[in-house]
């Protein structure tokens, strides 16, 4: 799970606790204890954070968004019309390198709109992290 760059939580009560944790930076163990593991439904990866997340360190920023809130932006976005509204999904990081251009960005989340999308029907938490 080193490259993992999305996790689905079942239960929001998991999701408080990882909020709750005194380091912003959690390390990729912490999503190997028991208590997180056995909550874990599902695990996808997207393109553009696997990429990113093979140079970085052992850290790991953890953003975690409601599948309410990933429905609202799903609602105004048009991958192809309105990528800055694509990126407000993501950690600001993943932009900041110019080695990554606005059509391999595009393209990348095609994957991540299906996830994105699947989320949002099951109503469930979606962390990305890198």
């Amino acid at each position: 799970m080193k490259n993992t760059s999305a996790l689905f939580i079942i239960d929001d009560v998991i999701a408080n606790q990882l909020l709750e944790l005194d380091d912003e930076y959690i390390g990729y163990q912490v999503l190997h204890e028991e208590s997180f593991y056995k909550h874990l439904l599902d695990v996808q990866e997207f393109p553009v954070i696997d990429e990113y997340s093979n140079k970085e360190s052992h850290k790991a920023l953890l953003v975690i968004r409601s599948w309410q809130e990933v429905r609202e932006i799903l609602k105004e976005v048009q991958k192809e019309k309105n990528i800055n509204a694509w990126k407000r999904l993501f950690p600001c990081q993943l932009y900041a390198d110019g080695a990554y251009g606005e059509d391999t960005i595009i393209q990348n989340l095609s994957c991540a709109e299906r996830l994105l999308i699947r989320a949002v029907q099951e109503q469930k938490y979606v962390m990305f992290y890198c």
